[in-house]
């Protein structure tokens, strides 16, 4: 969420694996009940002036495990 909040761009967030509606991905609530586990499936959409720069910086974050480390 706060990743994303950094962009203008109108984020959204959609759990592919339980087929949930998209959610604001600047939104904790909205996340939250997009109900997202370890091995689900996600599609993440942006729609503004820095809407790649978004997704990217999404998909890297979601590709990195949040900066997890095993």
């Amino acid at each position: 969420m706060k990743t994303a909040a950094g962009f203008s761009a109108r984020i959204t967030v959609e759990n592919l694996t339980s087929a949930t509606q998209p959610v604001n991905a600047k939104s904790i609530l909205g996340l939250l009940s997009a109900g997202v586990k370890m091995s689900d499936r996600i599609r993440i959409t942006a729609e503004g002036a820095d809407e790649a720069a978004a997704v990217s910086a999404l998909s890297e974050l979601v590709t990195s495990n949040f900066g997890e480390t095993a």
